[in-house]
């Protein structure tokens, strides 16, 4: 990063991961651009009254926010490091580093079928020596 200082980042993804990256970066002094393909950040657990509380206090630290769209590609130089992040819709983003923090989840329809639910859950787990407390350390009677 040191290398890149006061260079062009455009970090890929509106995560946490994302978020925080992006934040580490302008700090850093770099001309940070947030790419990611949801209506607003963090979409499993903002709502978006929440995100854009978050997107316009990065806004107003400089972070551009570019919405609704992927990164599809990059253009390197002869050196092969990445100048250019091509975009899903036809735009391309200058670069000088590019951080891919984007998340997963599980592809659960895979056990479909396949596993059995236990609905019932598990009871208080005794880990003390305190004949009432148990893991969460709610009486247990």
């Amino acid at each position: 990063m040191e290398a890149k200082e006061k260079g062009k980042a455009v970090v890929v993804g509106g995560g946490y991961i994302g978020l925080e990256l992006s934040a580490a970066l302008r700090v850093n002094n770099l001309d940070v651009t947030m790419v990611y393909p949801g209506s607003w950040c963090m979409p499993r657990l903002f709502t978006g009254e929440i995100a854009s509380f978050y997107e316009t206090y990065y806004a107003n630290k400089g972070i551009k926010i570019v919405k609704g769209t992927v990164a599809a590609g990059f253009n390197t130089n002869s050196n092969g490091e990445v100048t250019e992040v091509k975009l899903k819709d036809g735009r391309t983003l200058e670069a000088d580093i590019v951080i891919v923090g984007v998340g997963g989840k599980p592809l659960t329809s895979l056990f479909k079928d396949q596993v059995e639910e236990d609905k019932g859950g598990i009871g208080p787990l005794k880990l003390t020596s305190l004949a009432h407390f148990s893991l969460l350390g709610f009486q247990s009677h």
